[in-house]
């Protein structure tokens, strides 16, 4: 909970995105402890699409991003230089 607050507070992810992922950890938990307890097949499909969609934002977004951003500073380099 701790570190999904920080990411909160780190502006990572939003508040949003954290008040879904205390439920993803609650299901979690319950596949990484021994436990009788059941999850739906659905629940299972929607909690790893919010994953997925989670570590995409904190993750490969920023990569592309900044890859973009170098880019067009590069363009941008060498348009003055051809100027």
């Amino acid at each position: 909970m701790q570190r999904i607050q920080g990411l909160i507070e780190d502006g990572l992810i939003t508040a949003q995105f954290g008040d879904v992922l205390h439920p993803v950890r609650r299901i979690g938990n319950i596949g990484a402890h021994a436990s009788d307890e059941r999850v739906a097949d659905e629940l299972v499909g929607q909690v790893l699409n919010l994953t997925t969609q989670v570590l995409r934002n904190l993750f490969e977004i920023p990569a592309q991003l900044a890859a973009l951003q170098a880019s067009e500073d590069g363009d941008d380099q060498q348009t003055a230089g051809a100027a």
